[in-house]
């Protein structure tokens, strides 16, 4: 088999010119854009077809041509995500025709990294001058939104108490609104029609305001889906219930929310782990003490001898116990 470069979708050129062949132009025409995936899927599970259509050379589709396609691009270092996605595109085909394609793929378990509420509250408070940032920020913090949900956010899926709109693989979500982010999102569905979307803004942009926000404090890392698995994690510390939060983040299965579990887990533990390790050593000047000594001449009376010998017993434990420091001493001639 030739070696093929892995992508997530045939080349643009490769999409408007080449036609698929034979069975697979049939699944095209009643079967592929017929399925409950979104258009943009849809093309992508195309242009998989456009590839596997190269490799068979003419020859016939079948499920161990199809499973040896998969194993060549395992061979050629496609990650399991995209192997994935290949395997859809295949397995939609074939189950069209009736048939079962088994492809085992391994794929690691990705813990997202785990964002302090802190973090959260900043990138809010940071955006509040601009209105349209500060609401694509909330729509994923408060509501679980993914990027593309938030594009296709249409004025009659905001309700006055929660959102009802259909997210991913056609899965219906109810979502209640947060005063704030239902404050946010008034002025953008006043006066519109109920097709109209919300923000109609693309993707790229809900990215660049991410990274722009996220760089402002100290991320610049940060993702659109950082914040989303924030609001996972966030309900978890809450003391949500799991199904809850599947519900509200629309999982098909319950294993996806799961990671949540592992994400407060870990936080969890690091904060235990630091339960017992000693507290920091104060700094000179983190607590001062002010002194008064008597003046002592050649010859010392009874009642300075005595007021030397209180300072000593006093002034031991708190300059050699690591609590306090001397700022400044004062004499007493008395």
């Amino acid at each position: 088999m030739p070696k093929i470069k892995p992508r997530t979708k045939a080349p643009k050129g490769e999409q408007l010119t080449e036609a698929l062949q034979g069975e697979l132009a049939t699944y095209e025409r009643v079967g592929l854009f017929q399925r409950s995936v979104t258009k943009r899927t849809a093309y992508c599970y195309r242009g998989v077809l456009l590839q596997y259509q190269k490799v068979l050379n003419g020859g016939t589709p079948t499920l161990d041509a199809s499973a040896q396609f998969l194993g060549h691009l395992r061979k050629q270092g496609f990650s399991p995500s995209s192997l994935r996605l290949y395997r859809a595109a295949l397995q939609g085909f074939h189950t069209w025709r009736g048939e079962q394609l088994t492809f085992a793929i391994r794929v690691p378990h990705h813990t997202p990294e785990y964002q302090e509420p802190s973090i959260v509250a900043k990138i809010l408070e940071l955006s509040q001058d601009k209105p349209k940032d500060y609401l694509v920020l909330r729509l994923m913090t408060d509501a679980g939104l993914r990027r593309g949900e938030v594009t296709k956010l249409k004025v009659r899926h905001v309700g006055t108490k929660a959102l009802r709109f259909r997210g991913k693989e056609d899965r219906d979500r109810t979502v209640p609104l947060t005063k704030e982010l239902a404050a946010a999102l008034e002025p953008y569905y006043r006066g519109k029609s109920p097709d109209d979307l919300v923000l109609g803004v693309g993707e790229g942009v809900i990215y660049r305001v991410v990274k722009k926000y996220g760089k402002l404090v100290g991320k610049p890392e940060l993702k659109p889906h950082d914040l989303r698995h924030s609001f996972g994690t966030r309900l978890l510390e809450q003391g949500a219930d799991l199904r809850v939060i599947q519900e509200l983040l629309g999982h098909a299965n319950v294993s996806t929310t799961q990671i949540y579990t592992q994400v407060a887990g870990t936080h969890l533990e690091k904060a235990i782990n630091n339960l017992n390790k000693p507290k920091p050593q104060p700094t000179m000047g983190a607590e001062t003490l002010t002194i008064t000594v008597p003046r002592l001449g050649k010859k010392q009376t009874k009642r300075q001898q005595r007021r030397a010998e209180e300072l000593e017993r006093e002034l031991w434990p708190e300059l050699f116990g690591g609590r306090k420091y001397v700022e400044s001493v004062t004499m007493d001639d008395s």
